[in-house]
């Protein structure tokens, strides 16, 4: 009887000695919490239905088709940058432009009672010139700004290593490639990025309500 007690005792001991070892695993697996306020939801295009688990599948795959094609995002941001430099070109053209409207001004002076009017509308000319070149270069800093931006964006996208559905309300926990928690950074551009989407998704950070 005792021998049969001992038997029993023996094969429960390993089988929880075996447990124990996945237990772990399992404990390890789990998605890393959030710092305190920094909890984020997952809703819907009307903002207030919960998103259940194939909108979140839906932003895990953009996420992994950003990291697959992450050179494609470097030579679109190339493209960009080019058009920068168009944009430039077309700045230095309107400056020979307002150069070449100064001559008639100086040459109209030779005939008095055509100059006058001569002046004047080249005057108007070279004015609306110089709002071209100062759209221009408006337009330049535009252009300069969205590269910036996107490329942030995707590099904060890029170190998110997954999100989870945690709860029926439509909370969300967000993991870096390194197991912790995702950055303010990171949660910012994956709300960016939601809201892009057809149709929206809106990712709700409860550190923008603490702000407001």
């Amino acid at each position: 009887m005792q021998a049969r007690l001992f038997s029993i005792s023996a094969s429960f001991f390993l089988i929880v000695s075996a447990m124990q070892p996945g237990a772990q695993g399992q404990s390890q697996a789990q998605p890393a919490k959030a710092p305190p306020g920094h909890a984020i939801k997952c809703l819907k295009a009307d903002a207030k239905t919960p998103c259940a688990n194939p909108e979140v599948s839906d932003l895990n795959q953009d996420i992994a088709d950003l990291k697959q094609t992450f050179g494609d995002a470097k030579s679109t941001v190339g493209d960009t940058q080019q058009s920068v430099g168009d944009v430039q070109q077309t700045g230095a053209d309107v400056k020979q432009t307002a150069g070449d409207v100064k001559h008639p001004i100086a040459n109209a002076k030779q005939v008095v009672g055509d100059a006058k009017q001569t002046a004047s509308d080249g005057q108007q000319t070279y004015g609306d010139v110089q709002q071209t070149k100062s759209d221009a270069q408006s337009t330049t800093q535009d252009v300069k700004q969205n590269v910036l931006d996107l490329a942030q964006t995707a590099k904060d996208l890029k170190g998110i290593g997954s999100l989870a559905l945690q709860a029926l309300d439509g909370t969300m926990s967000c993991t870096q490639e390194n197991g912790s928690a995702c950055s303010d950074n990171q949660t910012k551009a994956l709300q960016t990025h939601a809201a892009q989407k057809k149709p929206p998704i809106t990712v709700k950070r409860e550190v923008d309500q603490a702000d407001n």
